[in-house]
C-alpha cells in the first residue's frame, strides 16, 4: 500500500474531512487509493495519467455545498474503506473495482443543486405525482 495511506489511514479512514486537506494532498489520496486497489494496473494507467483523470473529473465539478469534488473524494474514500478495511474487495472481479471506484469519483460531476433541492425536488415528486407513474415509487 502507499505511504501516505499506510501512515495517515486512521485521519484518512471512516473520520476523513476532505475539507482538512490541500488540493494536492487529496489528489494524493485518490492516487494511493486506485494504485492499492490495483486500478492502474488493471486499467493499464500510469500514475500520471490516472491523476490526469482524477484533475479533469475535478474540474467538471461545480463549487456547490454538497455535490462537490470533496464529496466525491469523501465517497472514494469509505468505498475504500468498505472494499479494503471490510474486505469487500474479495467478492469483485478487479474491473468491478475499478468501476466502482471510478463511479464513486465521477458520480455527481455538473451536479449544479445541493441537497435541499434533491430533496424538494423528491417530494414535490412524490406529492404530485401518483406512485404509480414516477421511478422512485420503490424507494
Amino acid at each position: 500500500m502507499n505511504s501516505f495511506l499506510e501512515e495517515k489511514w486512521s485521519l484518512v479512514g471512516l473520520g476523513f474531512n476532505p475539507w482538512e486537506y490541500s488540493r494536492a494532498e487529496k489528489q494524493g489520496i485518490l492516487l494511493a487509493i486506485f494504485k492499492a486497489l490495483n486500478v492502474l494496473t488493471v486499467l493499464e494507467l500510469s500514475p500520471s495519467d490516472m491523476l490526469e483523470f482524477c484533475l479533469d473529473m475535478e474540474s467538471l465539478y461545480e463549487d456547490v455545498p454538497y455535490h462537490s469534488f470533496n464529496h466525491a473524494i469523501d465517497v472514494v474514500v469509505k468505498l475504500y474503506y468498505v472494499l479494503h478495511d471490510l474486505q469487500a474487495a474479495s467478492y469483485l472481479a478487479s474491473y468491478d473495482i475499478a468501476a466502482l471506484l471510478i463511479s464513486g469519483l465521477c458520480h455527481d460531476c455538473g451536479h449544479v443543486s445541493d441537497y435541499h433541492a434533491c430533496a424538494f425536488a423528491y417530494c414535490h415528486m412524490a406529492v404530485c405525482v401518483p406512485k404509480s407513474e414516477h421511478s422512485l415509487k420503490q424507494m
